[in-house]
């Protein structure tokens, strides 16, 4: 009897069940959300690669003869040069293309799978996923200029490499390696505390630059596309003797600390892939964060004022075309803090009471190209809480706005914005 007894308050055989169960439940949990995320990032990322093949193989339809094989080629091979090594565990099928040639539609699908790194425990060693893409080709012009961030806080964490892949795929996507075209021009405006204008800053500076820089223009309240007259842009040079001139040397070594000429000049539109990515594998971080500056400079790069300053090759079309998509995209780290004619956004204000702040001048700016239909994306890559407003305020729709907190994000925002300019181009 004491056996028997003994025997059924013996429970150690029953917890070692419940235990194994409840272990089971909570892996089979911990499956579900780790290989599901795994899924999910697997999808979005082919997504994007699929419709980069799409966009890829319209543009050579409309643009070359090739042959469906030849089209197929190229979507798989655009396909396979935008997923390789960004999704780990993942295996796809090759893209299968549909043509019509009478509604000028591409379609493609590519099926593919994700190996679990838990879900094999219950047997579940693959999740299958699948995406579909198409666009109608009616090709549209697309002129971009590109703002990009060179100062000195880009050197952190290898910042600047990130923004050199995302700002080649950009190019990659909308202009490529194949024939060249008139259809698609990107300009860049590298920035810093001022910009570079290169050869052209004879014109620019009325003969004042010694650097090849410029920063803001003389009239510190111009807010336009102008290019000449009384708004010409000041040298460095000049600025400062004007500062000392109506204000003192009280503060003319922080305005030396804050100046500091990019060695990446700005490029007026081409569409010269191999010219723009080798400007852009050039740039060296530098200086402090003038973003108004970069954003006029931008919007200089697109603006028909500005066709008789620019090579023919560069001249940008008017404003309000069917046919011609006008776009910038505007990136910062940081926040913007620096002017030589008007306030900063910190540091320097006493010298200039009341007027307006480089964030101001930005967001004016930014409304004043909207009112010309420029189509505005912004993107903050790991910037400051100001920094992302001025950005979200300059967006022309909260969509357009990418807040990037890492490299692999960075890319994700310009590949996503070169797509969505390119199914514009291609289906409206």
């Amino acid at each position: 009897m004491l056996k028997f007894n003994a025997f059924v308050k013996n429970k150690n055989g029953s917890v070692i069940i419940l235990f194994a169960f409840f272990f089971l439940v909570i892996m089979m949990a911990v499956s579900m959300v780790v290989d599901g995320a795994k899924a999910f990032n697997a999808k979005s990322k082919s997504s994007y690669a699929l419709d980069a093949a799409i966009l890829a193989a319209a543009k050579a339809l409309n643009e070359t003869e090739a042959n469906d094989a030849e089209l197929t080629d190229i979507a798989n091979r655009t396909f396979s040069a935008n997923i390789y090594g960004i999704i780990a565990d993942a295996r796809f099928e090759t893209v299968s293309l549909s043509i019509n040639r009478e509604t000028n539609t591409v379609s493609g699908r590519v099926n593919g799978a994700v190996e679990t790194s838990f879900a094999s425990v219950v047997n579940i060693t693959t999740i299958p996923i699948s995406n579909e893409s198409s666009t109608i080709f009616n090709t549209r012009d697309i002129e971009l200029a590109m703002m990009l961030d060179v100062t000195g806080s880009m050197q952190h964490q290898n910042r600047i490499d990130d923004l050199k892949v995302a700002a080649k795929d950009v190019v990659d996507i909308l202009i490529g390696s194949g024939p060249a075209s008139n259809k698609t021009r990107i300009g860049l405006a590298p920035y810093a505390a001022a910009v570079n204008v290169g050869s052209f800053a004879s014109r620019i500076s009325n003969n004042t630059s010694l650097d090849n820089c410029v920063v803001e223009r003389a009239v510190a309240t111009s807010r336009d596309d102008a290019p000449n007259g009384n708004k010409s842009f000041q040298s460095f040079q000049n600025a400062i003797q004007n500062i000392r001139d109506q204000y003192g040397s009280n503060r003319i070594s922080e305005y030396n600390r804050r100046y500091q000429c990019p060695t990446s000049e700005i490029v007026p539109l081409t569409n010269n892939a191999a010219l723009l990515k080798s400007e852009i594998d050039q740039f060296q971080p530098a200086g402090f964060t003038a973003g108004h500056v970069g954003v006029t400079w931008a919007w200089n790069i697109i603006s028909p004022l500005w066709r008789n300053v620019w090579p023919s090759d560069s001249a940008p079309d008017d404003y309000n075309q069917n046919d011609v998509i006008k776009a910038v995209i505007l990136m910062t780290d940081g926040m913007f803090n620096t002017a030589f004619i008007g306030s900063p956004e910190d540091g320097l204000r006493g010298d200039y009471d009341g007027s307006p702040t480089s964030k101001d001048i930005t967001e004016q700016l930014c409304n004043n190209m909207k009112s010309e239909n420029v189509v505005i994306y912004s993107v903050s890559f790991q910037a400051p809480t100001r920094a992302q407003q001025t950005l979200r305020n300059c967006a022309t729709q909260a969509d357009n706005y990418f807040d990037a907190q890492n490299g692999a994000e960075l890319r994700d925002a310009f590949r996503s914005i070169a797509i969505r300019l390119a199914r514009v181009r291609l289906s409206q």
